[in-house]
């Protein structure tokens, strides 16, 4: 398949300095050769990075995109957002920065006018890895934080979720891999009183914001993670079937490791057959 890209495009407009900051800006490729009418325009795919809060960029995330294009028809934006910096002991770099910029984002390609593509705005998915999944849910649950409050036409334009070897549960990521409180976690949520559990910031004890309940959520965990372990998905799934929403764990397509899991032909067959499905 042919594909155009287009890159650099800033979501944050009229926030301070963002349209001249690249970690506020997305890429989106395209089938510039696909003509549709407006009765059946694509959904739009949004893949967002992982990296742990503090590293990656869209630019890595090419391959993915154009596999993901391939397979399923779909254009597909990759964004970028602020990270937090080696070391952070600074307030303004933690969550929910983040999240916040990936909100933007999202606002943005929903009631985009202009796309150099075409795509159904009421029917976007959310594609995300590792730390993104927890940015993900900062959005779509109540986190309770103020400045993560989503606009109702996003939530109804959002179909489904696509989470692969996500974090949700600070505590338990702590629990299991002892170094990631001083490499990112304290860095990205501040040192804990107590716990992570206790400051409202794991994504397993946030409700479910009642008009994201419609949303499909597919949880992907690879047997071979060796960077965060399936306990995690499974508690995330419990707690979206305790609230009856409709979730898919999938633990036997992917066997990779953590990242190599993106690089995989059974990740982008797993995605792919939800699409369709939309």
């Amino acid at each position: 398949m042919s594909y155009s890209k287009k890159v650099g495009i800033p979501y944050a407009i009229g926030a301070a300095h963002s349209e001249n900051d690249p970690r506020r800006h997305f890429d989106i490729y395209f089938n510039p050769d696909k003509l549709y009418d407006d009765k059946s325009l694509p959904p739009l795919i949004c893949f967002i990075h992982g990296g742990a809060w503090r590293a990656e960029d869209k630019k890595d995330h090419e391959s993915i995109a154009r596999r993901l294009l391939t397979a399923t028809g779909c254009p597909v934006a990759v964004t970028n957002y602020r990270l937090t910096p080696a070391g952070n002991d600074d307030p303004q770099f933690r969550h929910p920065m983040h999240a916040q910029d990936l909100l933007s984002f999202l606002i943005f390609v929903q009631s985009w006018t202009a796309p150099p593509c075409g795509y159904d705005n009421s029917k976007i998915v959310l594609v995300g890895h590792s730390c993104s999944a927890h940015m993900i849910c900062s959005i779509l649950l109540d986190s309770k934080e103020p400045s993560l409050e989503p606009t109702l036409a996003l939530l109804r334009s959002i179909k489904a979720v696509i989470a692969s070897e996500g974090i949700y549960d600070l505590d338990k990521i702590v629990a299991n891999y002892g170094e990631y409180l001083d490499w990112f976690i304290k860095p990205t949520f501040g040192p804990p009183n107590s716990t992570y559990y206790d400051l409202n910031l794991s994504a397993n004890q946030w409700p479910i914001r009642r008009e994201a309940r419609g949303i499909q959520w597919l949880l992907i965990h690879s047997d071979g993670d060796n960077l965060v372990h399936k306990s995690q998905s499974k508690q995330m799934e419990a707690h979206l079937e305790s609230a009856r929403v409709r979730v898919e764990l999938d633990t036997q397509s992917c066997r990779e490791e953590h990242d190599e899991v993106l690089h995989s032909e059974s990740y982008v067959k797993v995605v792919t057959e939800l699409v369709r499905k939309l």
